[in-house]
């Protein structure tokens, strides 16, 4: 099987609600293309986009979802958060959720890993 039967298999005819890509094509801000637990093809559905294996497992009320696009206006970021080095009743603006790992370097004043 060749790439190329591959990435036609995996991308959906007639509709741009699911783009596939590969390491060397999954946009940056994704920071897939280095991890070693990420596979060779990466599938992407837009907002409100669900895939089931069977037609038979379509349960809305039974399924769970992440991995959307993170720069979706629709999908912003929850973080609820207690402790010492946070103020009590404090609202932010939503922040990308790639910001986590900088606040959590903060807090625990822990240099970051690269390999994390």
């Amino acid at each position: 099987v060749t790439h190329e039967e591959i990435m036609s298999a995996l991308t959906c005819k007639g509709t741009d609600h699911i783009r596939v890509f590969t390491k060397e094509t999954v946009p940056l801000r994704y920071h897939y293309s280095s991890s070693k637990r990420i596979g060779d093809y990466i599938a992407l559905g837009q907002r409100d986009t669900y895939t089931y294996s069977e037609k038979k497992d379509v349960d809305p009320s039974k399924t769970g979802a992440h991995g959307y696009d993170y720069i979706e206006p629709d999908m912003p970021s929850i973080m609820f958060a207690r402790g010492p080095s946070f103020k009590e009743k404090i609202v932010l603006p939503p922040f990308r959720n790639v910001e986590y790992m900088n606040l959590w370097t903060i807090i625990v004043k822990h240099v970051r890993n690269s390999e994390i």
